[in-house]
């Protein structure tokens, strides 16, 4: 835009190359060149107003090899790489000031040159620039190739609070619950950037509107769900409110009712229902998690609520109170026990609270503390009478693997969908039943080991399931030949030497009184002094 580019201009090299930034990037510098008499002293002063002096540094800096090449360009040998070769059809269109080849010559020496350095220790100005391009286009809309024109009139149910998202640079969003007579089901969208207040301030909950301009898509989890992009491009039209429609209401299901694949990623009213657990909020990866775990006459569930700040988690119930809750979304993950199905409070979930109904029988025998993460000795763990979602053993080490059948040590996985878990054998292949097809699959490790307390050892000991993060963890740099092999002796091998290193680790597990082997949620190596 610095350098005069329309908007209309923006708009229509998007359409033309979707999710080709690169290419995007270059339409542009070659349309605006087109139209400069002196393009390299325009773009030094269009730097120079922006203050970007790392670009008029590289810029100084490629003119610079050019003097250098040009005096040594005869002595080169013939062994001289294909490298320098690039680089050196580089400098001759650098020289001739067309931006087109310069871009497209350099686009190997560029992504081998500076991709090391940018990866490893990116610059503060690399990352504003691409904090400036995700706001004015989100990754969403670079991934559609137009906008959609069709008036579609729809009443606007729920709009999330503005929020932050991202982790190395914080933009806003805000999303928005849609119905329209066009779906059977409500429609989800979202604003980013820039494009949230133009949102917020022309759209409000409960009202009626025709908009167009908007990027309709079929979501990515589940193909009969439609997905809205709304931007500043989207035309919103106010619709009088005599004309305005109520959306359908949905009954309020039991938590039996909601295991049920069909409804994965489908918003849901479920209640009422009983608190039995919470737990605090914690920080597993990028992002704060707060669990509630949920109870109701047919069954248990889970409910995750996630967000980047400890702000963003907004609940204040706790035991004992009974709520209704509308709008959660239910979630499926199919694991090597079965099917385990989930809740997650995202943008339109809301909690009432309903104090007319006596559910108070069902917490006999529920853990209040079963949320609550605790740090225990694996002495303590192996002769606790009651499950427990989240345990910390701070220091272990590997005592010895199962050395029973070396063949599960390799299980083959969905290669599409993580959550679909491991794949089934059949005549005719690897067979997942999620996707209803046979694949070749991705082979991923699972190992079993023995643990025992460190640095006093004693002679209890806890026997855990590794999944295949946890088992990249503890094979560390022969995790790919354990992988890839087929000799069963060379996988004992392997897992011998892990053995024999003393390396001492910080577990964390999920503790069922009920079964053998525990299952580890994270693995870490302590570093030794």
């Amino acid at each position: 835009m610095e350098l005069d580019v329309t908007i209309n201009e923006v708009k229509h090299i998007e359409n033309l190359h979707p999710r080709e930034m690169r290419r995007q990037a270059l339409e542009g510098l070659v349309l605006w060149q087109k139209r400069s008499s002196a393009p390299l002293k325009d773009l030094l002063n269009v730097f120079r107003t922006n203050k970007r002096q790392d670009m008029i540094e590289l810029i100084e800096e490629m003119q610079e090899s050019t003097k250098k090449s040009v005096k040594r360009k005869r002595s080169l040998p013939h062994s001289y790489n294909r490298r320098s070769t690039i680089k050196r059809r580089a400098i001759h269109a650098n020289q001739s000031s067309n931006l087109l080849s310069i871009c497209e010559e350099t686009k190997s020496v560029s992504d081998t040159d500076m991709n090391s350095q940018t990866e490893s220790q990116p610059s503060t100005s690399i990352q504003q620039q691409a904090g400036d391009a995700d706001e004015e286009t989100t990754l969403v809309e670079r991934r559609t190739s137009k906008l959609n024109m069709t008036t579609m009139t729809v009443n606007v149910l729920e709009m999330s609070s503005i929020k932050n998202y991202g982790n190395r640079i914080c933009k806003s969003r805000i999303g928005i619950l849609l119905h329209s007579d066009e779906y059977e089901e409500n429609i989800r969208a979202s604003a980013f950037g820039k494009n949230v207040q133009y949102i917020s301030q022309n759209m409000k909950p409960g009202m009626l509107y025709n908009i167009s301009g908007y990027e309709l898509r079929t979501s990515e989890y589940v193909s009969s769900e439609q997905e809205l992009i709304l931007s500043r491009s989207t035309m919103i039209e106010h619709v009088p409110k005599e004309e305005r429609f109520e959306a359908t209401q949905y009954e309020s299901n039991n938590i039996a009712d909601i295991k049920d694949k069909t409804l994965v990623r489908k918003l849901q009213t479920v209640g009422p229902i009983i608190i039995t657990s919470v737990g605090p909020a914690r920080k597993p990866n990028k992002r704060f998690l707060k669990e509630v775990m949920l109870k109701d006459k047919s069954g248990k569930i889970k409910m995750n609520i996630w967000g980047f700040g400890i702000n963003d988690i907004q609940f204040w119930y706790k035991r004992g109170e009974v709520l209704k809750l509308q709008n959660v979304e239910v979630g499926r993950f199919k694991s090597y026990d079965g099917d385990e199905y989930f809740l997650t409070a995202g943008d339109f979930a809301t909690f009432e609270r309903n104090s007319s109904e006596k559910m108070q029988h069902l917490l006999k025998n529920e853990d209040e503390r079963y949320l609550i993460p605790e740090t225990m000795d694996i002495k303590d763990v192996v002769n606790l009478e009651r499950s427990k979602h989240l345990i910390y053993i701070t220091s272990v080490k590997i005592e010895s693997f199962a050395k029973k059948s070396h063949v599960e040590m390799i299980i083959k996985h969905c290669e599409y969908e993580e959550s679909h878990g491991k794949l089934k054998e059949t005549d005719n292949g690897w067979y997942c039943e999620e996707c209803q097809e046979c694949q070749e699959g991705e082979d991923k490790v699972r190992l079993k080991a023995e643990f025992v307390d460190s640095p006093i050892s004693s002679d209890t000991s806890l026997w855990v399931t590794l999944f295949d993060k946890s088992s990249q963890t503890i094979l560390g740099n022969k995790y790919e030949s354990f992988r890839q092999s087929n000799n069963a002796k060379k996988r004992r091998a392997i897992l011998r030497k892990v053995e024999k290193q003393e390396t001492v680790y910080r577990l964390e597990i999920s503790f069922n009184n009920e079964f053998e082997f525990q299952t580890a949620t994270k693995i870490e190596i302590i570093p030794q002094k």
